[in-house]
Protein backbone atom coordinates (compact mmCIF):
# COMPACT_ATOMS: atom_id res chain seq x y z
CA UNK A 1 0.00 0.00 0.00
CA UNK A 2 2.90 2.36 0.81
CA UNK A 3 4.27 1.82 -2.51
CA UNK A 4 1.12 2.54 -4.30
CA UNK A 5 0.50 5.94 -2.29
CA UNK A 6 4.02 6.60 -3.08
CA UNK A 7 3.34 6.28 -6.72
CA UNK A 8 0.45 7.80 -6.73
CA UNK A 9 2.19 10.49 -5.00
CA UNK A 10 4.85 10.79 -7.44
CA UNK A 11 1.68 10.85 -10.67
CA UNK A 12 -0.88 13.48 -8.79
CA UNK A 13 2.27 15.87 -8.98
CA UNK A 14 2.41 15.34 -12.48
CA UNK A 15 -1.43 15.48 -13.10
CA UNK A 16 -2.19 18.51 -10.35
CA UNK A 17 -3.17 20.72 -13.62
CA UNK A 18 -5.77 18.09 -14.42
CA UNK A 19 -7.42 18.63 -10.94
CA UNK A 20 -8.32 22.28 -11.58
CA UNK A 21 -12.27 22.49 -11.55
CA UNK A 22 -14.02 23.02 -15.16
CA UNK A 23 -14.60 26.27 -16.37
CA UNK A 24 -18.08 27.23 -15.86
CA UNK A 25 -19.77 29.14 -19.06
CA UNK A 26 -19.20 33.16 -19.15
CA UNK A 27 -22.05 34.41 -16.49
CA UNK A 28 -21.35 37.64 -17.76
CA UNK A 29 -22.85 36.99 -21.57
CA UNK A 30 -26.04 36.64 -22.53
CA UNK A 31 -28.75 36.72 -25.72
CA UNK A 32 -32.27 37.79 -26.49
CA UNK A 33 -34.62 38.42 -29.33
CA UNK A 34 -35.06 41.79 -30.73
CA UNK A 35 -37.28 43.24 -33.54
CA UNK A 36 -34.66 44.96 -35.51
CA UNK A 37 -31.02 46.59 -34.46
CA UNK A 38 -32.25 50.13 -34.36
CA UNK A 39 -31.01 52.01 -30.71
CA UNK A 40 -33.97 51.45 -28.85
CA UNK A 41 -34.82 47.82 -29.59
CA UNK A 42 -30.95 47.59 -28.76
CA UNK A 43 -31.00 48.88 -25.47
CA UNK A 44 -34.34 47.52 -24.41
CA UNK A 45 -32.64 44.21 -25.24
CA UNK A 46 -29.54 44.85 -23.57
CA UNK A 47 -31.76 45.45 -20.39
CA UNK A 48 -33.04 42.16 -20.67
CA UNK A 49 -30.17 40.69 -20.52
CA UNK A 50 -28.70 42.19 -17.84
CA UNK A 51 -31.37 41.22 -15.87
CA UNK A 52 -30.71 37.60 -16.67
CA UNK A 53 -26.85 37.87 -16.02
CA UNK A 54 -28.21 39.43 -12.21
CA UNK A 55 -30.48 36.55 -12.06
CA UNK A 56 -27.51 34.01 -12.64
CA UNK A 57 -24.68 35.81 -10.32
CA UNK A 58 -27.42 36.28 -7.31
CA UNK A 59 -26.55 33.31 -4.95
CA UNK A 60 -30.53 33.98 -3.61
CA UNK A 61 -32.37 34.06 -6.65
CA UNK A 62 -35.38 35.12 -5.22
CA UNK A 63 -33.53 37.85 -3.16
CA UNK A 64 -32.54 39.08 -7.28
CA UNK A 65 -36.38 38.43 -8.46
CA UNK A 66 -36.91 40.89 -5.48
CA UNK A 67 -35.05 43.47 -5.94
CA UNK A 68 -35.23 47.48 -7.42
CA UNK A 69 -32.58 48.17 -9.21
CA UNK A 70 -33.80 51.81 -10.62
CA UNK A 71 -32.68 52.82 -13.98
CA UNK A 72 -31.48 49.04 -15.56
CA UNK A 73 -32.35 49.66 -18.80
CA UNK A 74 -30.16 53.54 -19.04
CA UNK A 75 -27.60 52.08 -17.85
CA UNK A 76 -27.23 48.58 -19.43
CA UNK A 77 -25.38 50.15 -22.45
CA UNK A 78 -22.98 51.91 -20.42
CA UNK A 79 -22.76 48.75 -19.08
CA UNK A 80 -22.01 46.66 -21.82
CA UNK A 81 -18.27 45.62 -22.76
CA UNK A 82 -19.44 44.23 -26.17
CA UNK A 83 -22.63 43.38 -28.53
CA UNK A 84 -23.34 41.62 -31.45
CA UNK A 85 -25.98 39.90 -33.61
CA UNK A 86 -27.02 36.42 -35.07
CA UNK A 87 -29.93 35.82 -37.58
CA UNK A 88 -31.73 32.60 -36.68
CA UNK A 89 -33.80 31.14 -39.01
CA UNK A 90 -37.31 29.46 -37.48
CA UNK A 91 -39.23 26.96 -39.77
CA UNK A 92 -41.09 25.30 -36.46
CA UNK A 93 -44.75 27.28 -38.52
CA UNK A 94 -43.96 25.21 -41.14
CA UNK A 95 -43.19 29.04 -42.90
CA UNK A 96 -39.11 30.26 -42.78
CA UNK A 97 -38.69 33.20 -40.26
CA UNK A 98 -35.73 35.62 -39.17
CA UNK A 99 -35.28 36.23 -35.78
CA UNK A 100 -32.48 38.87 -34.87
CA UNK A 101 -31.04 37.71 -31.95
CA UNK A 102 -28.86 39.89 -29.75
CA UNK A 103 -25.62 38.89 -27.95
CA UNK A 104 -23.79 40.98 -25.00
CA UNK A 105 -21.46 40.65 -22.48
CA UNK A 106 -21.22 43.16 -19.26
CA UNK A 107 -18.25 44.28 -17.70
CA UNK A 108 -17.69 42.03 -14.18
CA UNK A 109 -16.05 44.67 -11.99
CA UNK A 110 -19.62 47.22 -13.22
CA UNK A 111 -22.06 44.52 -12.45
CA UNK A 112 -20.37 43.36 -9.03
CA UNK A 113 -20.50 46.93 -7.82
CA UNK A 114 -23.98 47.14 -9.23
CA UNK A 115 -24.93 44.02 -7.05
CA UNK A 116 -23.19 45.45 -3.99
CA UNK A 117 -24.60 48.53 -3.87
CA UNK A 118 -28.02 46.73 -4.42
CA UNK A 119 -27.63 44.23 -1.34
CA UNK A 120 -27.48 41.41 -3.48
CA UNK A 121 -25.11 38.54 -2.45
CA UNK A 122 -23.27 36.89 -5.78
CA UNK A 123 -22.25 33.40 -6.44
CA UNK A 124 -18.98 33.77 -8.20
CA UNK A 125 -16.58 30.97 -9.38
CA UNK A 126 -16.23 28.32 -10.89
CA UNK A 127 -19.15 25.96 -10.88
CA UNK A 128 -19.84 21.82 -10.61
CA UNK A 129 -21.59 20.56 -13.98
CA UNK A 130 -24.10 18.13 -12.72
CA UNK A 131 -24.64 14.98 -13.92
CA UNK A 132 -28.16 14.05 -15.00
CA UNK A 133 -29.75 10.53 -14.85
CA UNK A 134 -32.85 11.36 -16.15
CA UNK A 135 -35.58 8.62 -17.33
CA UNK A 136 -38.66 9.27 -19.47
CA UNK A 137 -41.77 7.38 -19.91
CA UNK A 138 -44.37 8.70 -22.51
CA UNK A 139 -46.23 5.44 -22.20
CA UNK A 140 -43.74 2.89 -23.91
CA UNK A 141 -41.49 2.48 -20.84
CA UNK A 142 -38.82 4.21 -18.98
CA UNK A 143 -35.93 4.88 -20.54
CA UNK A 144 -32.51 6.31 -19.40
CA UNK A 145 -31.65 9.83 -21.67
CA UNK A 146 -28.39 9.56 -22.40
CA UNK A 147 -25.81 11.96 -23.96
CA UNK A 148 -27.41 10.91 -27.51
CA UNK A 149 -30.68 11.48 -26.63
CA UNK A 150 -29.32 15.10 -24.98
CA UNK A 151 -31.40 17.46 -27.64
CA UNK A 152 -34.82 15.69 -27.24
CA UNK A 153 -34.50 17.71 -23.57
CA UNK A 154 -33.06 20.62 -25.12
CA UNK A 155 -34.99 22.83 -22.29
CA UNK A 156 -33.20 21.38 -19.70
CA UNK A 157 -29.87 22.28 -21.03
CA UNK A 158 -30.89 25.51 -22.18
CA UNK A 159 -32.45 26.89 -18.52
CA UNK A 160 -29.22 25.39 -17.36
CA UNK A 161 -27.31 27.29 -19.16
CA UNK A 162 -29.08 30.32 -18.70
CA UNK A 163 -28.59 29.94 -15.31
CA UNK A 164 -24.89 29.18 -15.56
CA UNK A 165 -24.75 25.78 -14.97
CA UNK A 166 -23.58 22.84 -17.49
CA UNK A 167 -24.76 19.52 -17.43
CA UNK A 168 -23.23 16.27 -18.42
CA UNK A 169 -25.71 13.03 -19.89
CA UNK A 170 -24.20 9.92 -19.39
CA UNK A 171 -22.14 8.56 -22.54
CA UNK A 172 -21.00 5.36 -20.68
CA UNK A 173 -23.84 2.36 -21.99
CA UNK A 174 -22.40 -0.31 -19.02
CA UNK A 175 -24.00 2.56 -16.60
CA UNK A 176 -27.27 2.31 -18.29
CA UNK A 177 -29.32 -0.07 -15.81
CA UNK A 178 -27.36 1.77 -12.82
CA UNK A 179 -28.41 5.32 -13.83
CA UNK A 180 -32.24 3.90 -14.69
CA UNK A 181 -32.72 2.24 -11.05
CA UNK A 182 -31.18 5.44 -9.92
CA UNK A 183 -33.45 7.80 -11.80
CA UNK A 184 -36.82 6.17 -12.21
CA UNK A 185 -36.84 4.02 -8.39
CA UNK A 186 -34.90 6.78 -6.39
CA UNK A 187 -32.75 3.67 -5.72
CA UNK A 188 -30.13 5.47 -3.63
CA UNK A 189 -27.60 2.85 -3.52
CA UNK A 190 -27.64 3.04 -7.67
CA UNK A 191 -26.39 6.66 -7.45
CA UNK A 192 -24.26 6.53 -4.64
CA UNK A 193 -22.55 3.20 -6.84
CA UNK A 194 -22.42 5.88 -10.13
CA UNK A 195 -20.36 8.18 -8.32
CA UNK A 196 -17.41 5.92 -7.88
CA UNK A 197 -17.79 5.92 -12.14
CA UNK A 198 -18.30 9.08 -12.88
CA UNK A 199 -16.50 12.67 -13.38
CA UNK A 200 -19.36 14.52 -11.56
CA UNK A 201 -20.05 14.46 -7.87
CA UNK A 202 -23.33 16.32 -7.98
CA UNK A 203 -26.31 13.96 -9.27
CA UNK A 204 -29.15 15.87 -10.89
CA UNK A 205 -32.07 12.88 -11.24
CA UNK A 206 -35.08 13.16 -12.61
CA UNK A 207 -38.24 10.99 -13.52
CA UNK A 208 -40.74 12.38 -16.14
CA UNK A 209 -43.71 10.70 -17.35
CA UNK A 210 -47.32 10.55 -18.24
CA UNK A 211 -50.10 11.80 -15.98
CA UNK A 212 -53.44 12.06 -17.19
CA UNK A 213 -53.48 14.61 -20.09
CA UNK A 214 -50.26 16.21 -18.85
CA UNK A 215 -46.84 15.33 -17.44
CA UNK A 216 -45.28 14.72 -13.84
CA UNK A 217 -41.58 15.59 -13.05
CA UNK A 218 -39.72 14.56 -9.97
CA UNK A 219 -36.49 15.79 -9.74
CA UNK A 220 -33.54 15.12 -6.67
CA UNK A 221 -30.11 17.13 -6.41
CA UNK A 222 -27.35 15.31 -4.57
CA UNK A 223 -23.86 16.38 -3.74
CA UNK A 224 -21.46 13.50 -3.21
CA UNK A 225 -23.99 11.05 -1.75
CA UNK A 226 -26.25 14.41 0.09
CA UNK A 227 -29.23 14.95 -1.37
CA UNK A 228 -29.75 18.99 -0.95
CA UNK A 229 -32.86 19.53 -3.05
CA UNK A 230 -35.67 17.57 -4.03
CA UNK A 231 -39.06 18.83 -6.27
CA UNK A 232 -42.10 17.29 -7.76
CA UNK A 233 -44.21 19.10 -10.40
CA UNK A 234 -47.16 18.71 -12.78
CA UNK A 235 -47.56 20.35 -15.94
CA UNK A 236 -49.32 20.19 -19.20
CA UNK A 237 -45.97 20.98 -21.16
CA UNK A 238 -42.64 18.83 -20.49
CA UNK A 239 -41.09 21.48 -21.38
CA UNK A 240 -41.93 23.19 -18.51
CA UNK A 241 -41.02 20.37 -16.09
CA UNK A 242 -37.59 19.72 -18.08
CA UNK A 243 -36.64 23.42 -17.12
CA UNK A 244 -37.75 23.27 -13.59
CA UNK A 245 -35.10 20.63 -13.16
CA UNK A 246 -32.48 23.18 -14.12
CA UNK A 247 -33.89 25.77 -11.74
CA UNK A 248 -33.75 23.34 -8.40
CA UNK A 249 -29.89 22.51 -9.71
CA UNK A 250 -29.23 26.31 -9.62
CA UNK A 251 -31.14 27.16 -6.42
CA UNK A 252 -29.60 24.66 -4.34
CA UNK A 253 -26.37 24.49 -5.33
CA UNK A 254 -26.22 28.82 -4.99
CA UNK A 255 -27.60 27.94 -1.69
CA UNK A 256 -25.25 25.29 -0.65
CA UNK A 257 -21.97 27.21 -1.51
CA UNK A 258 -23.20 30.78 -0.50
CA UNK A 259 -21.80 30.46 2.62
CA UNK A 260 -18.64 28.44 1.43
CA UNK A 261 -17.94 31.65 -0.70
CA UNK A 262 -16.97 33.81 1.76
CA UNK A 263 -15.80 31.83 4.30
CA UNK A 264 -12.19 32.44 4.84
CA UNK A 265 -9.34 34.23 2.38
CA UNK A 266 -8.39 31.81 -0.95
CA UNK A 267 -5.01 30.57 -0.78
CA UNK A 268 -2.87 27.49 -0.26
CA UNK A 269 -3.90 25.00 2.72
CA UNK A 270 -2.44 21.68 3.70
CA UNK A 271 -4.85 18.83 4.69
CA UNK A 272 -4.23 15.06 5.11
CA UNK A 273 -6.66 12.52 4.18
CA UNK A 274 -6.19 8.53 5.24
CA UNK A 275 -8.30 5.75 4.47
CA UNK A 276 -7.20 5.47 0.90
CA UNK A 277 -7.42 1.60 0.71
CA UNK A 278 -7.00 1.26 -3.35
CA UNK A 279 -6.34 2.75 -6.70
CA UNK A 280 -10.01 2.71 -6.99
CA UNK A 281 -10.71 4.86 -3.85
CA UNK A 282 -7.70 7.41 -4.96
CA UNK A 283 -9.45 7.33 -8.58
CA UNK A 284 -12.94 8.72 -6.41
CA UNK A 285 -10.72 11.04 -3.93
CA UNK A 286 -9.95 13.04 -7.41
CA UNK A 287 -12.99 12.52 -8.63
CA UNK A 288 -14.58 14.11 -5.49
CA UNK A 289 -12.02 16.63 -5.31
CA UNK A 290 -11.97 17.80 -8.97
CA UNK A 291 -15.64 18.44 -8.70
CA UNK A 292 -15.60 20.59 -5.59
CA UNK A 293 -16.11 24.20 -6.86
CA UNK A 294 -13.88 25.99 -4.91
CA UNK A 295 -11.18 23.33 -5.06
CA UNK A 296 -8.87 25.03 -7.92
CA UNK A 297 -6.27 22.59 -7.89
CA UNK A 298 -4.78 19.92 -5.47
CA UNK A 299 -1.11 18.50 -5.14
CA UNK A 300 -0.04 15.29 -3.59
CA UNK A 301 2.66 15.74 -1.53
CA UNK A 302 4.05 13.21 0.43
CA UNK A 303 2.10 9.31 1.61
CA UNK A 304 2.23 7.72 4.70
CA UNK A 305 0.54 4.04 4.70
CA UNK A 306 -3.01 4.45 3.75
CA UNK A 307 -2.74 8.42 4.08
CA UNK A 308 -1.96 11.11 1.47
CA UNK A 309 -0.41 15.21 2.75
CA UNK A 310 -2.19 17.50 -0.07
CA UNK A 311 -1.62 20.71 -0.67
CA UNK A 312 -5.03 22.35 -1.78
CA UNK A 313 -5.40 25.58 -3.46
CA UNK A 314 -8.62 26.89 -2.17
CA UNK A 315 -10.91 29.67 -3.43
CA UNK A 316 -12.81 30.18 -0.54
CA UNK A 317 -10.40 29.11 2.46
CA UNK A 318 -10.15 25.96 4.94
CA UNK A 319 -13.51 26.45 6.96
CA UNK A 320 -15.60 26.47 3.36
CA UNK A 321 -13.81 23.17 2.62
CA UNK A 322 -14.80 21.88 6.22
CA UNK A 323 -18.49 23.04 5.84
CA UNK A 324 -18.43 21.17 2.30
CA UNK A 325 -16.69 18.18 3.55
CA UNK A 326 -19.20 18.17 6.48
CA UNK A 327 -22.27 18.13 4.07
CA UNK A 328 -21.29 15.32 1.88
CA UNK A 329 -20.22 11.73 2.14
CA UNK A 330 -17.03 11.25 1.02
CA UNK A 331 -15.01 12.53 3.65
CA UNK A 332 -15.26 12.93 7.23
CA UNK A 333 -13.09 14.97 9.46
CA UNK A 334 -10.95 13.76 12.29
CA UNK A 335 -12.08 14.48 15.65
CA UNK A 336 -8.27 14.82 17.46
CA UNK A 337 -7.02 18.45 16.34
CA UNK A 338 -3.31 18.37 14.80
CA UNK A 339 -0.69 20.08 13.31
CA UNK A 340 -3.11 19.82 10.03
CA UNK A 341 -6.47 19.42 9.32
CA UNK A 342 -6.79 16.07 8.57
CA UNK A 343 -9.97 13.72 7.39
CA UNK A 344 -10.72 10.42 6.99
CA UNK A 345 -11.80 9.10 3.68
CA UNK A 346 -15.16 6.96 4.35
CA UNK A 347 -16.74 5.68 0.90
Amino acid sequence: MLRFLRFVCFVAVLATASLAVAQSPDLYEGETEVADQSEGERNAGLARILTGVIARLASDPSQAAAASIDGLAAVASAMAQQYRYRQDVDTSSGVIAYRQILIARFDPAMVEAMLAQAGIATWLGPRPEPQVWLAIDDGSGPRLVGAGQANAVSALSAQARARGLVLRFPDNPALSDLGLRAAWQSDTDAADTLLGGAEAQVQLLGRLYRAGGGWMAQWTLRDAGAEIGRITRSATSASVLLAAGADLAADALARRYRDLAVSGPPGQYRVRIHGIASAQAYARLRAYLDNLPFVRAAQAMSADGDALTLRLDLASGIEGFRAAIGQGAMLREDAEVGEIPSFEMIR
